[in-house]
């Protein structure tokens, strides 16, 4: 946890603030630790998530407003309920306000949060980047991948296996159907996340085969 301090430090440092920056990281450790939190934790989600933007922070065009977006977008995580992504935004504006942000740029940090929620259209290019950014996953070595995807069925232990199925799927596909936009990524990211989702449509298919 110590490194993942030093990064918001540098982050705060990178804004200017003159606000306690100690306040708002702790807010943000309580909010990521939830008992029910499998996949998007603070301690593995959290800083892959910024090593990919550290890749890619050039083609940001307000960096200091995506990378609060980064810290902020998986914040609120209660799995099977809707709008995790509309209060991870109100929560992104809280964290930027106790950082001194100004409003214009609290708006802008609260709509790259939303753009992250799968099937959002991105309209601009820190709405693109940060949500190219946030499919690292798809992308993952098969067997971190894996991982992810055992850790996301344990989240949604409540849904029987044909719902589950269904909801994962259409999940996959909206991916597919959009890539990643950044050459970077997509170079880096394309052919693991092809493969990634064709073992997971193999896998989901042969669970409903089992049934």
């Amino acid at each position: 946890m110590e490194n993942l301090m030093e990064r918001w430090l540098r982050f705060c440092s990178r804004l200017n603030t003159q606000q306690d920056p100690y306040s708002p990281f702790m807010s943000i450790l309580k909010q990521y630790n939830t008992r029910l939190r499998r996949c998007y934790t603070i301690d593995w989600y959290v800083p892959w998530w910024l090593g990919e933007f550290e890749m890619v922070r050039s083609f940001a065009s307000r960096q200091g407003e995506l990378e609060l977006a980064g810290w902020c977008h998986r914040a609120v995580w209660s799995p099977g309920v809707d709008g995790n992504e509309e209060r991870s935004g109100l929560f992104a504006v809280e964290i930027g306000r106790m950082l001194g942000l100004p409003e214009y740029a609290l708006r802008h940090a609260q709509r790259l949060v939303l753009a992250t929620k799968p099937g959002a259209p991105a309209k601009e290019n820190d709405e693109i980047l940060v949500a190219d950014i946030s499919n690292f996953i798809y992308g993952l070595p098969m067997h971190e991948y894996c991982a992810f995807e055992e850790a996301l069925r344990e989240e949604h232990a409540f849904l029987n296996t044909a719902t589950y199925n269904k909801l994962r799927l259409d999940t996959l596909r909206r991916f597919l159907n959009q890539g990643y936009h950044l050459p970077q990524l997509r170079e880096r990211f394309g052919e693991n996340a092809q493969n990634n989702i064709t073992w997971t449509f193999s896998l989901l298919g042969r669970n409903a085969a089992d049934r």
